[in-house]
C-alpha cells in the first residue's frame, strides 16, 4: 500500500523557490517515498521519534512518516549548507 504525500506550508514555499530542475528532481524523489518511505540511503534523525531525512545532490529532505495512517509529510526542503535541522527536534 501506498503512502500519502503531504506538504508543509513552510515546505511548499521553500519548493517554490527552487528552480525548475532543481524542482522536478526533488519533486521525483518526493513522489517515489510513497511507495518506498525509507529508501536505501535514508536516515531517521536521531532525537526524533519519525523524522526521516534524504539526500538528494546539495539538497535535504525532511519528511515524517506515520505507519499507521500511511501518511508522509514533508517537513523541509534545504541546501546541505543551510541549517537543515533547525527547530525540528524539539
Amino acid at each position: 500500500m501506498s503512502y500519502s504525500i503531504e506538504t508543509s506550508r513552510s515546505a511548499q514555499k521553500e519548493l517554490d523557490r527552487l528552480n525548475s530542475k532543481t524542482y522536478r528532481v526533488i519533486a521525483r524523489a518526493i513522489d517515489s517515498l510513497a511507495e518506498q518511505p525509507r529508501p536505501n540511503g535514508s536516515k531517521k534523525l536521531t532525537d526524533s521519534k519519525n523524522l526521516w531525512r534524504i539526500k538528494i545532490g546539495r539538497m535535504r529532505v525532511v519528511y515524517y512518516i506515520d505507519d499507521v495512517t500511511k501518511t508522509l509529510t514533508i517537513v523541509r526542503v534545504v541546501k546541505r549548507s543551510e541549517n537543515t535541522y533547525e527547530g525540528l527536534l524539539n
